[in-house]
């Protein structure tokens, strides 16, 4: 008699199944334009985000954990290593530092309908995406592969560490023998306090005399608010020719003419209403506009700051070596993948 395996009593490992679902997650982004909002990709990372990996091992611990069992000096080996394993929640995980590349689409509202055919192209107003910062911002861009490059700001550990080796001094004989002995122990895992949040937009700006290639950046800081939750604040941003379109003198002037006098035009276009929303803006934020002076004097570039810019946040569903998944404070979903 022939016995009916059951699939489910032998389920594949968790890495397979993870790596499954990854491929599945970029398949179903490439045919529905990178729309998270659509099922399929919704459907997909939900499942990813329940096998979220929130364990942060160091290599001393994964070799001495998969030690051969049957030897009984390695399982108490294996067994203290498991139990010194770090618990490092995906909002401080040094996995969140590095160089990250969107693989969604942006995720602005009012979008300009694509023509059929060109679904994956996304334009939007410069006003749009700089939340009317920008001028003049009926310009009409193409975004690119928008990039993050997150940088260490603090450890958890920087003030422990800082106050331990405070105070050891020269130390006897029997502490260096400690800390001889200590150095067997498996490294600690560090945890991210604060972090840089830099988003980088690729972008093409059309004007009826020819394109501009620029770069928009928007400048922010993160920290943990909770196990899964980052909460990120964007206090300052630019607008600048890309470093080809500036190798360019033709491109160049176009710029300039583009650009020239966009600020004091906005300016002595803006209704009583907008006029007064935006000195409140200013007020309350202790912002600082782009004006077409600071930009002469910064190399045609624009820039804004914000003393006391709103906070958002963001939560981290998934996150691993190489792919990242966040939902944001408005509910839409982002997937990043690393760049190498």
């Amino acid at each position: 008699m022939t016995e009916t395996v059951n699939d489910n009593e032998n389920p594949a490992p968790i890495e397979e199944r993870i790596k499954d679902a990854k491929q599945r997650l970029r398949k179903v982004l490439s045919l529905n334009h990178g729309v998270t909002s659509h099922p399929d990709v919704l459907a997909v990372i939900q499942e990813l985000a329940s096998m979220n990996p929130t364990v942060v091992a160091t290599d001393t611990d994964t070799a001495t954990a998969t030690a051969d069992e049957n030897d009984s000096s390695t399982s108490t080996s294996t067994s203290t290593a498991a139990n010194k394993v770090t618990q490092i929640p995906p909002s401080r995980s040094p996995l969140l530092i590095g160089k990250w590349k969107t693989i969604s689409s942006p995720a602005f509202p009012n979008r300009i309908p694509p023509e059929e055919g060109k679904e994956d192209i996304f334009q939007y107003t410069l006003g749009r995406i700089s939340f009317n910062i920008f001028q003049p911002n009926d310009l009409i861009c193409t975004l690119g592969q928008i990039l993050s490059p997150i940088d260490v700001l603090e450890w958890d550990d920087e003030t422990e560490d800082q106050d331990e080796d405070e105070g050891k001094g020269e130390g006897s004989q029997e502490s260096k023998t400690a800390e001889s002995s200590a150095k067997e122990e498996p490294v600690r895992v560090r945890s991210v306090k604060r972090m840089t949040y830099p988003v980088i937009f690729p972008m093409t700006i059309h004007t009826p005399k020819g394109d501009l290639d620029a770069v928009m950046k928007m400048e922010g800081e993160a920290h943990a608010s909770t196990d899964e939750r980052i909460k990120v604040r964007f206090d300052a941003g630019t607008l600048s020719p890309s470093p080809e379109l500036v190798s360019s003198p033709e491109k160049m002037e176009l710029w300039k003419e583009t650009f020239a006098g966009a600020y004091a035009k906005a300016d002595s276009e803006r209704g009583y209403i907008s006029g007064l929303f935006r000195y409140a803006i200013q007020k309350v934020l202790s912002v600082t506009f782009p004006t077409d002076e600071s930009a002469a004097a910064s190399n045609n570039s624009f820039r804004y700051e914000m003393k006391r810019a709103p906070k958002g946040f963001l939560d981290v569903i998934y996150l691993d070596n190489d792919l990242r998944i966040t939902r944001g404070n408005r509910g839409s979903y982002v997937v990043v993948e690393r760049v190498e």
